[in-house]
Order: structure tokens, then sequence, then C-alpha cells
């Protein structure tokens, strides 16, 4: 499709210039930096623009999918839209151990991934650390 798009009716036009923002800050972050493939692991941090975006991605990949958020109605909403598994970080406040523990049905240890969410961008205790399996250090 070419030529301008129609924004969301309630939305600004400021609102509406971060969907792109969001959707290619996923896109570069799974597929042209991570080099996502399937049956790898995705984990997005949080609901916003960025998270939603990365966990549709990873699944259009046949990756599997991680999601966290404190909210369980927006967790049933993450599951809705295919995350593999789901996590309450205000019921488990350790919750990169969970992560780490492998959740998902047929999900072997192998590379991670860590959506570029704000978020993910701050230190947090919980996440796992990268190593040699992670997206951060993959030639």
């Amino acid at each position: 499709q070419s030529g301008p798009y129609l924004q969301p009716v309630p939305w600004t036009a400021a609102q509406a210039a971060t969907l792109p923002c969001a959707a290619l800050t996923a896109w570069h972050a799974l597929v042209a930096k991570g080099r996502v493939m399937a049956g790898e692991t995705v984990l997005v941090l949080g609901t916003g623009g960025v998270s939603l975006f990365a966990l549709q991605i990873a699944k259009l990949l046949g990756a599997r999918v991680i999601a966290t958020s404190s909210s369980n109605k927006k967790l049933q909403r993450l599951t809705e839209l295919g995350a593999d598994a789901v996590i309450n970080y205000r019921d488990e406040p350790r919750w990169g151990r969970r992560v780490q523990s492998a959740p998902i049905p047929g999900m072997s240890p192998g590379r991670s991934h860590l959506a570029p969410t704000p978020a993910a961008l701050h230190s947090h205790p919980s996440l796992p650390p990268s190593g040699p399996d992670s997206h951060a250090n993959r030639p």
C-alpha cells in the first residue's frame, strides 16, 4: 500500500506517529540485529507499543514469547495476542528466575532475545544476565 494512512480517530498526529516508530524499533531489534529464528525465545517487558509489536513480530517468525506486566488483565490480553508464557512481575518480584527456568512447554534452553523496551534499557536484578546465547552477543 502506498500513500498516506489515516490516523486512528481519537489520536493526535503525534500519537499516531508513534506507531511506525514502535514497529520499526521492534523489527530492527528482532529481525535486523537479533536475527530471531523459529524456536528461539523473546522476552517482552510490559505492554507498551514496542513490546506489543515485538510480540507479534516474534510470533510471525516462529519464536516463543514470554511477556511481563503488573496487570493480570493485560497479561490475559498478551496471551490472546499469542504470548506463550506471561508473568506478573508484581506478584513474582524475582520473575527473572522463572524466565531462566524455561516455563514454556517444549522450550529448550538456547538463544534468547530481550525486546528493546524502555524497561529493558534499565538494569533490573531480575533480568537474566547476557551471555553467549543472548541476542547482544550474536555475530
